[in-house]
């Protein structure tokens, strides 16, 4: 618990906790509804793309804005961060839809 700095300006903390509970998540719902519309791979690879950059930007707007501080973190990560978060949720999406189409021929 030492190692835990809390913010002293309020704001800063909650407009954190909007961007990681509340932009985060609903941008990610977004994308996955995309994904599972796009009729090429060509639309797939540019809506993933240009979600993990969305999220990116966020990330680098909170840099810019002085809520957040990266510390042996970089761009580069972040980056990285997204698009498996993007892939992570789309292999859940394809779960769910195989479990769910089991489900109704069962």
């Amino acid at each position: 618990m030492k190692l835990i700095k809390l913010s002293t300006n309020p704001m800063d903390y909650t407009s954190f906790l909007i961007n990681r509970s509340i932009a985060v998540p609903l941008i990610v719902v977004i994308t996955m509804n995309l994904l599972k519309k796009s009729k090429s791979f060509n639309r797939f690879i540019l809506v993933l793309f240009s979600s993990t950059s969305f999220l990116s930007l966020l990330a680098l707007g909170g840099i810019y804005f002085h809520v957040t501080k990266y510390m042996n973190w970089n761009f580069a990560f972040d980056f990285i961060y997204f698009f498996l978060l993007n892939i992570v949720a789309y292999l859940y999406l394809i779960g769910v839809n195989v479990m769910e189409n089991k489900e109704g021929t069962s």
